[in-house]
């Protein structure tokens, strides 16, 4: 899939930080793209069906687990708002959820505590922890 494909698939968004055309994400690895595309492609969908906008602000990796801030507008009713934000902060959630038992590097499911990588705390595989040289 190309980037162009994951973009129209999350076409209900609207991501703050872009770089050649496609939305910058704070992580190291490729190892949890497959998630959050999948999260943010249910998230452009659910945006797209209530005509409401969703603005990702950052998507970033911190002491070893995936952070995803969004703004929520566009919503008619005060009611309407809590009932977006709640199904949304779900979505972010699992995702959170998700990445907590993948390596952020390789994608491999990983049960591991977050490791100390070059002095960066990152969820990492035994296997991706010895490629990349690292300090546990």
């Amino acid at each position: 899939m190309t980037d162009a494909d994951l973009v129209e698939k999350c076409k209900g968004l609207d991501f703050v930080a872009w770089r050649g055309g496609v939305p910058v994400f704070e992580i190291q690895g490729d190892g949890w793209n497959e998630v959050l595309w999948k999260y943010l492609e249910l998230m452009g969908r659910y945006a797209s069906e209530l005509e409401v906008v969703v603005s990702i602000q950052q998507i970033k990796e911190k002491f070893g687990g995936l952070r995803l801030y969004y703004e929520l507008s566009g919503v008619p009713s005060t009611t309407g708002f809590q009932i977006a934000q709640d199904a949304l902060d779900m979505l972010v959630l699992r995702a959170e959820r998700e990445c907590s038992t993948t390596c952020e590097y390789c994608g491999a499911r990983c049960f591991d505590n977050p490791a100390s990588v070059k002095g960066w705390v990152h969820k990492v595989c035994k296997a991706c922890l010895v490629t990349l040289g690292a300090a546990s």
